[in-house]
């Protein structure tokens, strides 16, 4: 049993089949020799069939994106149980639900654990031993570091990019993050993509296209924000960015009751602050800088916008040209392109679908940086905050975003 893990790791879980990793003190449920140990402040979520029999559970704050409906009791899935679950349903439920959630899926054919959009309530799991946690920080009393040179491209690789894990790649020796759009089946231990498995096409470039797309999006995120809204105030970081102002524009019918802020430091000029302060003052907004903690309230912040808006193209690309993994690591912004990486992001393009360079370029944006960082920055947000979710985190607005034309989306980048 691990202990002394209580009031730091708030949010966060370890599922398991060896109780020595089970934390002191959290929440515990058993299901097919898996144990599951939550802490108290963590929602874990029945999934259940329509006859009420239990197929395992949703982990976190699981939106229904078109109801604008804040999961709290349990997670339906249209099935039973005694006709076996159809892996068509679990990838249907997956577009349908947004917000921040985990899925484990318990049943006699299919054990398996699935992430959210980006991973925002993150996973790492061992290679060689039958646990999953959080953070590597939950494992690290359990499990060795690796070797010093080793531990040496990873830090450095991190001081580079901006502190996310490179590739999946932790400090643990034989621990790796698990990327979105992949799950880990809990009977072989194997990792596998589930989405996408096709092409991702992009819509004709037009007026009416493109101001439809972008309308789909906009209500999604509104949908999202409006589902907490209904049940706790809410706490919106803002910043000069365009997700921020996004969130703030989707916001606009309930911006009396929201609290708005921007952090800094020591410089008062900087456009987070002059942009922010002058919003505040045109929309009257009840804004403050540098807040203390509001536990009491949800914070929302403005990631994943970057998914549309063509982050790591370059103008020279287009779709006949192939991508290798050294140029990846330089997009990816990594300092020094180690034997390491090259391994790592080799496999990670052979697993691809067939795809364009740019759709290869946003699920890596997707994947190797949502994914490889926001579930550790949203766990911190957590321990400030009642908890924290970013609302343009859905599978279905990452689609829409990834079926804008290659044009458009050339002429909004950045």
């Amino acid at each position: 049993m691990i202990n002394n893990y209580l009031n730091s790791s708030k949010g966060q879980f370890i599922l398991t089949q060896n109780a020595e990793f089970i934390v002191d003190g959290w929440n515990i449920q058993e299901k097919y020799s898996w144990l599951l140990s939550s802490h108290p402040s963590l929602p874990v979520l029945p999934i259940l069939d329509q006859d009420d029999q239990h197929l395992g559970w949703i982990l976190g704050y699981p939106i229904e994106t078109q109801k604008s409906n804040l999961l709290f009791e349990h997670l339906y899935l249209d099935t039973r149980l005694s006709k076996g679950i159809n892996t068509d349903l679990i990838e249907s439920m997956l577009n349908k639900i947004g917000g921040r959630f985990l899925v484990i899926i318990l049943t006699n054919e299919i054990k398996r654990l699935y992430l959210d959009a980006s991973g925002s309530l993150s996973a790492v799991y061992s290679l060689d031993r039958p646990v999953i946690a959080s953070t590597p920080n939950l494992l690290e009393k359990k499990i060795t570091r690796h070797d010093e040179s080793t531990l040496k491209i990873i830090k450095q690789a991190m001081a580079s990019s901006g502190n996310w894990y490179p590739c999946s790649l932790t400090p643990l020796k034989q621990v790796k993050v698990l990327l979105p759009n992949h799950y880990i089946d809990l009977q072989n231990w194997h990792v596998k993509r589930h989405w996408p498995q096709k092409d991702i096409q992009q819509v004709s470039s037009n007026f009416k296209n493109n101001n439809n797309t972008i309308r789909q999006i906009v209500a999604i995120i509104t949908n999202h924000i409006n589902a907490i809204a209904k049940h706790y105030p809410l706490h919106l970081n803002l910043t000069s960015g365009k997700d921020t102002r996004m969130l703030l524009a989707c916001s606009r019918n309930l911006v009396d009751s929201i609290l708005f802020s921007t952090s800094y430091n020591n410089n008062t000029n900087q456009p987070d602050i002059v942009i922010s302060k002058t919003l505040a003052e045109i929309f009257d907004l009840n804004y403050v800088v540098n807040p203390p903690n509001y536990i009491d309230r949800v914070l929302l912040t403005g990631f994943a916008g970057e998914v549309g808006r063509a982050f790591y193209w370059q103008d020279q690309d287009d779709k006949t040209k192939s991508i290798h993994p050294q140029d990846l690591l330089i997009r990816l912004n990594y300092k020094e392109v180690h034997p390491i990486l090259i391994q790592e992001l080799s496999s990670w393009l052979l697993e691809l679908p067939e795809l364009n360079i740019f759709s290869i370029l946003d699920l890596m944006y997707i994947e190797q940086r949502l994914g490889c960082c926001m579930g550790r920055v949203m766990y911190s947000c957590d321990q400030i905050s009642k908890f924290s979710l970013y609302p343009m985190n859905s599978r279905m607005l990452f689609e829409l975003m990834l079926n804008l034309p290659i044009s458009y989306k050339k002429k909004k980048k950045n």
